[in-house]
């Protein structure tokens, strides 16, 4: 094999690797965006999670609260949602069973 010939297959060789990183690299790019989204959408869970535990406990803990958002959440909520939010929101005004308020009753 001649000069020639040698440094085409070399340059054929070097090529190949060269688009195999490329590969690679394109690979881990989209691990790591979707890493961050998954991660980002985690986050998003809790803090809704969070702020609907705080909703719930200040409508529990405030009759006049609860009174307004039974009124005022239903129509701004997507038409499938409003009869879990009416029963969510219903099932707030009754103590829980076996107590009344914050304090258990002995």
């Amino acid at each position: 094999m001649g000069q020639v010939e040698e440094l085409e297959a070399r340059r054929a060789k070097l090529e190949a690797r060269l688009a195999e990183v490329k590969r690679r690299q394109k690979a881990v790019e989209q691990a790591a965006v979707a890493r961050t989204a998954s991660a980002d959408r985690k986050v998003d869970a809790r803090r809704k999670i969070v702020l609907g535990g705080v909703l719930l406990a200040l409508l529990r803990s405030n009759p006049a609260a609860l009174d307004y958002m039974r009124r005022a959440l239903p129509p701004l909520a997507a038409e499938r949602d409003r009869p879990l939010l009416t029963t969510v929101l219903d099932g707030l005004g009754a103590p829980v069973s076996g107590q009344n308020g914050d304090r258990a009753v002995v």
